[in-house]
């Protein structure tokens, strides 16, 4: 697992071969669900990409991931 920039969690679920997003303000949501055998790391670069490490792979795999820009009134 790792934390964003904003404080978000994101979450390797090995046994769902899948990615979670877990915002700060609460719930979760599906980032990456297909083409995943067995994620067990990720991490996020400052240049905005998301490193998922799959072991049956064995491979890093490279995703786009870009915090939503928020505007203050």
């Amino acid at each position: 697992m790792c934390v964003g920039a904003r404080g978000d969690l994101i979450v390797a679920d090995s046994g769902r071969k899948e990615i979670l997003h877990f915002p700060k303000s609460g719930g979760y949501s599906v980032l990456i669900k297909e083409g995943l055998t067995c994620p067990v790391g990720v991490s996020i670069t400052p240049k905005g990409q998301l490193l998922v490490l799959d072991c049956w792979d064995h491979c890093i795999k490279i995703y786009s991931y870009h915090t939503r820009r928020y505007s203050s009134p």
